[in-house]
């Protein structure tokens, strides 16, 4: 029984969370456009930190009777056009990542919901 409240109260904070990074992208986005680019880069530390957690708790949810449709390779995609864009200091190349590629994935993305 506290194993089922664990995992309810997980999937409701992940879920949670990826309501929240639709808005967090476009405020990303936002940040480089504007010429924050300290801002922004902590703003990306911020969002890599979160997506590691996403990832763990993904994978956590395999080992469960959890429906998942959280896509651990699109993130890595992600992560390594992030790190080209910055690389490259192409900070426009990467607030139209986090606007149009990131914020819409995450918009679009189902709740995690338990198998029946």
């Amino acid at each position: 029984m506290t194993e089922n409240i664990e995992i309810d109260e997980l999937i409701e904070e992940f879920n949670q969370y990826i309501k929240l990074v639709a808005t967090g992208s476009m405020t990303i986005a936002e940040s480089f456009r504007n010429k924050q680019v300290q801002i922004a880069l902590k703003e990306v530390t911020n969002f890599v930190e979160g997506m590691n957690w996403l990832i763990t708790a993904n994978n956590y949810f395999k080992t469960q009777n959890v429906i998942s449709m959280f896509n651990e390779q699109k993130i890595v995609n992600f992560f390594e056009e992030i790190n080209e864009g910055l690389t490259m200091q192409d900070y426009f190349l990467v607030a139209d990542l986090f606007e149009y590629e990131i914020a819409q994935y995450f918009a679009d993305i189902p709740v995690v919901t338990v198998k029946n």
